[in-house]
C-alpha cells in the first residue's frame, strides 16, 4: 500500500481542500475504483472551507481587545470576553460551525466505488477515509509537542479571561478592584505571547499527508478490492453485504466533506441499513484506537459495532485501545450525528503531538506497513463475519 500512496503524493503533492490537487487526486481514485468497483459515484459540494481554520485570527483579536478594555472599562471587557469565548467554543471547539455564515463557500467533493454483492443486498458497510491535507502546522514543525502546549496555554487564555473578569466584577467594592486582579491581568499579559501559535498557526506549504490520510484511503481501497469476485468484474465473493469504500473531500477544514456527505444520503444510507467504519492515520502498530468517543465532536460512537471491530483487534492477536478522542474530530462523526452506526479506527498516537502530524514530515517512510496490514485483515475478518451474519 506504500507504492499507492507514493503515486498519490507524486502526481499530486499536498491537497489541500478545494484545491486543484484535491480535485484531481479524487478523481485518480476514481478512474482506480472503476477497475473493479460496480460503479463509481462523485458527490460535488459547496462549503465555507476555511471558516474553522481563519476563525481562530478573530478570537485572537477579540481576545487581545477584551484584555486591553480592562484598564478601560471592566464590564465592557466582560461582555467583550465572553461573547469571544462562547463563540470560540461553540464555532471551533465543538464543530458547531456557528460563524460559518461569514466565509464564501467553495467547491470540493468526496468520491464513493460501490461493489455489489452476489444476492440481496441486506445492509451496507462504507470504508471510508480522507483524501485531502492540511497546511502545515508551523508551530508544532519547529517546537513539537512544546508548540502544541503553547497553542493550548492560548486555547486556555481565551476561556478563562472572561472568568477572570467575572471574578473581579463580584470582587470589586465601592467600584474598587482587587489588588490581586491586577496582578492576574499582567499574568494573563505575559503569556498572551502563546497565542501567537494560534493566529499564525498554519504556514504556507501544504503537507503531503501520507500518514493523513493516505493510509486510511489506501487500507480503504485495499480492503474493498479485496473482496472483488475475481470471475466477475464489478461484484464482490460477498451474498447479501454492498460495499462502498468512500473517500471523503475536506476533511482538514472541519469535516466538511463527511458532513455534506451525511445531509446528502443519510436517509438513503438508513434505508441500506448502512454502517461506516472510517479510518484515518493508519502509521502505528502499537497506536491503534478503536474510538468510543469523541468530546470535541460530542459523540458516542455505536457501542455494538465498536465491540464487534474491538473482537477482531484481540482475534488477530494485535494491541489496541478503546479511546475518546479529547482533541480533534473525525469524519465518523458526521455519519454518527447523522444516526448511520459509526466508527473510526486510528493507528497514531492521541495522547501526544506525533511528529508527522500536520507537518511537512507527514511521509511515506514513517509510515509501518504492517500497521496497515494489520488495519486491513481486522476490516476483511469483521466484513466477512458480518456478511455471514
Amino acid at each position: 500500500m506504500i507504492p499507492f500512496i507514493e503515486d498519490i503524493i507524486n502526481r499530486f503533492g499536498g491537497r489541500l481542500a478545494g484545491s486543484e490537487s484535491e480535485f484531481l487526486a479524487q478523481e485518480y481514485l476514481r478512474t482506480q475504483l472503476d477497475t473493479f468497483c460496480t460503479e463509481t459515484t462523485r458527490h460535488d459540494f459547496t462549503a465555507p472551507l476555511n471558516a474553522k481554520p481563519d476563525s481562530l485570527k478573530l478570537f485572537c483579536i477579540g481576545y487581545y481587545i477584551a484584555l486591553g478594555l480592562f484598564w478601560v472599562n471592566l464590564w465592557a471587557a466582560f461582555a467583550l470576553a465572553l461573547v469571544n469565548t462562547i463563540l470560540y467554543l461553540g464555532h471551533f471547539v465543538l464543530y458547531q460551525g456557528w460563524l460559518s455564515f461569514l466565509w464564501k463557500k467553495e467547491a470540493s467533493l468526496s468520491i464513493t466505488g460501490i461493489l455489489e454483492p452476489q444476492g440481496e443486498v441486506k445492509s451496507t458497510i462504507l470504508i471510508a477515509g480522507h483524501m485531502d491535507s492540511t497546511r502545515e502546522f508551523t508551530w508544532w514543525y519547529w517546537f513539537g509537542n512544546f508548540g502544541i502546549k503553547l497553542t493550548l496555554i492560548s486555547g486556555f487564555l481565551l476561556l478563562l479571561l472572561p472568568v477572570l473578569y467575572l471574578v473581579l466584577l463580584l470582587s470589586s467594592s465601592n467600584g474598587l478592584m482587587p489588588h490581586w486582579g491586577t496582578i492576574i491581568w499582567w499574568i494573563f499579559l505575559a503569556l498572551t505571547p502563546t497565542t501567537l501559535s494560534m493566529l499564525f498557526m498554519r504556514g504556507k506549504r501544504v503537507v503531503p499527508g501520507a500518514q493523513d490520510n493516505l493510509s486510511g484511503i489506501a487500507v480503504a481501497f485495499e480492503t474493498v478490492r479485496h473482496f472483488v469476485n475475481p470471475n466477475q468484474k464489478g461484484e464482490s465473493v460477498l451474498q447479501h453485504t454492498r460495499l462502498k469504500m468512500v473517500s471523503f473531500g475536506s476533511e482538514e477544514t472541519g469535516l466538511c466533506g463527511s458532513e455534506a456527505y451525511a445531509n446528502a444520503f443519510a436517509d438513503e444510507l438508513k434505508k441500506e441499513d448502512a454502517i461506516l467504519i472510517n479510518l484515518d492515520g493508519i502509521m502505528n502498530m502499537d497506536e491503534f484506537h478503536v474510538l468510543k468517543k469523541e468530546l470535541m465532536g460530542g459523540i458516542h460512537y455505536a457501542p455494538s459495532l465498536v465491540k464487534k471491530i474491538s473482537t477482531h483487534f484481540e482475534s488477530l492477536g494485535l494491541t489496541y485501545r478503546n479511546s475518546t478522542l479529547t482533541v480533534g474530530a473525525t469524519d465518523g462523526a458526521s455519519l454518527q450525528k447523522a444516526g448511520i452506526p459509526s466508527a473510526t479506527i486510528l493507528g497514531l498516537p492521541i495522547d501526544r503531538l506525533d511528529p508527522t502530524y500536520h507537518t511537512r514530515r507527514d511521509l511515506p517512510e514513517f509510515i509501518d506497513p504492517k500497521a496497515m496490514e494489520s488495519c486491513k485483515s481486522v476490516l476483511i475478518n469483521f466484513i466477512k463475519e458480518w456478511d455471514q451474519e
